[in-house]
């Protein structure tokens, strides 16, 4: 068990316990949960992936809602994919230190703050279908040095918190053309 470094779920059905599991596997680095799998709740828990400090990728290719702290403390996941997120949640990503990459087409909400807090390496996002965000949240990108390009919808969300963007001296809000 200890030895696992990979886990790939093709078909079947996939228990929030089983999710609870992933924590005896000190050596994983790679997890992925195909579109043939089903998941038994489309809600990504409080905590779910916290502190998982070895996984470097993971791809989740089901529609999902991330809730606060999934992936927080995943200081070596370097990318993440989903198929479609409906909701991300207070510090969800928190102190993924190395994380470079993250696709998460279909995002409709930004809920609560520090979702990427000292997401340092993180370089572009997104945010297309993105409609509301929590505009209280001030810190929603703090300690994202590497950010450069944030895309949004051309319509909502109206606003972001004025200091949203305050730690991201090198970011470019990107809205579509007209075309899109």
């Amino acid at each position: 068990v200890e030895e696992v470094t990979s886990i790939e779920i093709i078909q079947g059905m996939i228990m929030k316990s089983q999710l609870d599991e992933l924590k005896n596997y000190p050596y994983l680095s790679t997890f992925v949960i195909t579109e043939n799998a089903v998941l038994e709740s489309s809600v990504i828990f409080a905590e779910q992936f916290k502190d998982l400090t070895s996984i470097t990728n993971i791809k989740i290719m089901k529609k999902v809602s991330l809730m606060n702290n999934c992936f927080s403390g995943c200081t070596s996941l370097s990318s993440i994919e989903f198929k479609e997120v409906d909701v991300i949640c207070q510090e969800c990503f928190s102190g993924c230190l190395n994380l470079i990459t993250i696709k998460i087409p279909g995002c409709k909400e930004l809920r609560g703050d520090q979702i990427f807090l000292n997401c340092q390496k993180l370089q572009e996002i997104d945010f297309l279908s993105l409609e509301t965000v929590d505009n209280s949240a001030s810190n929603l990108f703090e300690g994202c040095i590497e950010l450069t390009k944030i895309k949004l919808p051309s319509k909502e969300p109206q606003t972001f918190h004025k200091n949203a963007f305050s730690s991201c001296s090198k970011v470019t809000l990107i809205l579509p053309d007209k075309e899109d």
